[in-house]
């Protein structure tokens, strides 16, 4: 028997779904509360939507109220989907806000680029332990000095991408921002996979929020000159940092919904 759900007819959600290195989202409607049925708003190409067939599992984010939850998917015709609800789901990342913040960004690795860097660096690392390891030293010597391999190649990524950052340009443009992730408009050639290190400043913070992030897709067909929109994941941002995105997402929602309430 399904769960029942706790969701209105007209409620909005978010869902999401990973593949590989790309996450697909897409914006839906609730057209019957139980057994769940919601309708796909968004624009997906049909090898997107195909991707929402039935037994996948999927992640639906709830604007409305800040939560989250994992779903089954049951039943699938086109764009409308049954949906059984699995379990809540702590996903205080995935709640997104449409704001304008000056963000900076600039490419610092192509999809296949960005591996072979990735493999290289380890190759690097790995063939300096195996010359420690070979017999010339002992065994506490050779782990201090593999230590020392690995710190050395963390502090030359950190100063490098201090240098670059300074040099990208920053300014004020339209995003949608969450803790796990940032969407704007480019044009730039960027392309799925790739590595961008970003710049965001948010309101009442001293310092801009530094990460590095990969373009987990990339939507294409819009008009011409108006650039194209880029989805992008954080992948090295610290904890506190996350939890200032989170705190801004969470006080721009209240502070719209307090201005709807007015306005009504």
């Amino acid at each position: 028997m399904q769960t029942r759900t706790p969701f209105l007819k007209g409620d909005k959600l978010r869902l999401l779904i990973h593949r590989a290195k790309e996450e697909l989202a897409f914006d839906a409607v609730v057209r019957q509360p139980n057994p769940l049925t919601v309708e796909i708003r968004s624009s997906p190409d049909d090898e997107a939507l195909a991707a929402l067939k039935v037994g996948a599992c999927i992640v639906g984010a709830y604007p409305q109220k800040g939560l989250a939850y994992k779903f089954d998917v049951k039943k699938a015709e086109g764009r409308t989907l049954q949906l059984e609800l699995i379990s809540r789901y702590e996903m205080r990342d995935y709640v997104r806000v449409e704001v304008v913040v000056s963000l900076g960004y600039e490419i610092v690795g192509r999809a296949d680029e960005s591996d072979e860097a990735e493999e290289r660096n380890d190759k690097e690392f790995i063939d300096a332990e195996s010359i420690t390891k070979a017999g010339v030293l002992d065994q506490p010597v050779a782990e201090l000095i593999s230590t020392m391999c690995q710190e050395i190649k963390t502090l030359r990524d950190q100063v490098q991408a201090k240098a670059e950052y300074e040099s990208a340009q920053v300014s004020p443009q339209h995003v949608s921002l969450s803790g796990s992730g940032i969407r704007f408009v480019s044009h730039l050639g960027i392309g799925l996979g790739d590595i961008l290190r970003l710049s965001l400043s948010l309101p009442d913070m001293e310092r801009p929020i530094l990460s590095t992030g990969r373009v987990v897709r990339v939507e294409t067909g819009g008009k011409p000159g108006k650039g194209t929109g880029v989805a992008c994941r954080f992948l090295d941002l610290s904890d506190g940092d996350r939890e200032a995105i989170i705190r801004f997402v969470f006080q721009t929602q209240r502070q719209m919904l307090r201005r709807m309430k007015l306005l009504s």
